[in-house]
């Protein structure tokens, strides 16, 4: 019985909502019926003006990020320049040499890290040369001919005090024996 008074009921709420005279009807909701509008969409507040939000952009590799320029080239090391005269039985300065025996060699000095430049000139009447000892091949001449003449270039990259001597005996003793020799100093 009471399904039929709630049908009843049901109908009479629809006629009223029509009015009756044919008009659209008005929906009506009732505490036992579910609403039958959809359901509102929410608005937003108000238009958004800012831009869309753009991603960070990545983070440059390593390789991507510019290296610091080279450091330049350190300058050349400074060039000291020797002529030496070889003769019997010794080495002297260009122009320094008097008639007769010489005897040893003029004291050379350098820095470490000069780049020398030797020139040797056989000045004598026999095969001369030149070498530093202890020093290395790049500081050692060919054996020169009466008249011949060469120029050793080196760095001065080993500090200290060294001999520099003439190898050369023709068969007796070794020229530098007979007073040949002079010093070749390298300072720090």
């Amino acid at each position: 019985m009471r399904a039929l008074i709630l049908a009843g009921l049901s109908l009479a709420l629809v006629i009223a909502a029509c009015g009756g005279d044919g008009s659209q009807p008005s929906v009506l909701s009732s505490p036992t019926s579910p609403s039958l509008l959809p359901s509102p969409t929410p608005l937003p507040s108000s238009p958004t003006t800012e831009p869309p939000a753009q991603p960070d952009p990545p983070a440059p590799s390593p390789a991507s990020q510019q290296q610091p320029p080279p450091p330049p080239p350190p300058p050349p090391p400074p060039v000291v320049a020797f002529s030496l005269e070889a003769r019997e039985y010794g080495f002297t300065f260009p122009g320094q040499a008097s008639s007769g025996l010489v005897k040893g060699g003029p004291n050379i000095q350098v820095k470490a890290g000069d780049r020398v430049k030797l020139g040797v000139v056989n000045q004598g009447v026999v095969a001369h040369n030149l070498l530093i000892a202890d020093y290395g091949p790049e500081a050692s001449t060919a054996v020169l001919e009466p008249g011949q003449q060469q120029t050793l270039e080196f760095v001065a990259g080993k500090s200290g005090a060294f001999r520099y001597i003439c190898t050369q005996s023709q068969g007796g003793p070794p020229h530098s024996a007979l007073g040949m020799e002079g010093s070749f100093a390298v300072q720090p």
